[in-house]
């Protein structure tokens, strides 16, 4: 694992794995986020030392990166997008997959590493189509009202984990899966994608099963998701949302096989 060793707050640091066994390894390493910790400490105490933010409480921000949290990544997507399996893959943890049925994840679960890498894996949902899809393809009133309203539902409680008060739950990452194969629905998707975008909740869309579709459906479904992390634009503080396609394990897909992918750079 190679990382800058720089000591100014402000620098990004950037971290290079060989191979997704050592990023394993690192997500496993109780000082793997130990350069984060000090670092939230370091920038809050030049904020607490700078005349011109005199007025700025950083309570909150020093008790959200408490150590004894660690850093929750919230995992949401669709039923059968692939999160439990995410997760066991950047884990190495085969315990994972006893959250999970056939029939997907039932409830949320919580999955700690020894560097105190929080994963809420969480139960998966359907995307509604929008409005105006929904009367093109003739769905009937009372299917549209009753999928608006356990929309409406998810909707509120990704919206109350994210600005949860309790910080042993409240996320620093949000990872979006999106399998390979499924249909997009950019009007929903945008309503996921800005609620921890306004909160400035770094946020990753993980394209995961890419060897489930042909290299000209996976090249539309990049660049249909590209088009809503366009269309969502920088928080305020100038960050984009990240796309990241994965393939989350080994299988052979029409005669050929296809290896792991894209594990090792999440983790970065």
């Amino acid at each position: 694992m190679a990382a800058e060793t720089s000591k100014d707050p402000w620098k990004t640091r950037e971290v290079r794995f060989a191979n997704l066994n050592e990023s394993r390894d690192a997500v496993n390493d109780p000082d793997f986020l130990e350069s984060f910790f000090k670092g939230w400490s370091t920038t809050l105490d030049a904020v607490d030392a700078s005349p011109q933010l005199a007025r700025c409480c950083t309570k909150f921000a020093r008790d959200v990166a408490n150590q004894g949290n660690g850093v929750n990544v919230l995992m949401i997507g669709e039923t059968g997008a692939g999160k439990s399996l995410l997760v066991e893959v950047m884990t190495g943890d085969d315990g994972v997959r006893v959250c999970a049925t056939s029939a997907g994840t039932v409830k949320e679960e919580r999955f700690t590493t020894e560097s105190r890498l929080n994963f809420v894996d969480t139960p998966g949902f359907k995307l509604p189509l929008s409005p105006e899809e929904a009367s093109l393809e003739n769905i009937s009133w009372w299917t549209r009202q009753r999928d608006q309203f356990t929309w409406s539902r998810w909707i509120a409680k990704i919206s109350s984990m994210i600005t949860s008060c309790d910080l042993k739950k409240r996320p620093l990452v949000v990872l979006y899966c999106h399998r390979g194969s499924s249909r997009i629905i950019p009007q929903r998707m945008l309503e996921i994608f800005k609620i921890p975008h306004h909160a400035e909740v770094p946020l990753i869309v993980a394209l995961t099963d890419v060897c489930s579709v042909d290299d000209e459906a996976l090249k539309a479904q990049k660049s249909s998701l590209q088009g809503i992390i366009t269309d969502l634009g920088p928080n305020i503080s100038g960050h984009n949302a990240t796309l990241i396609a994965v393939n989350s394990e080994e299988k052979t897909v029409r005669g050929h096989k296809y290896k792991t992918t894209g594990v090792k750079e999440l983790t970065e």
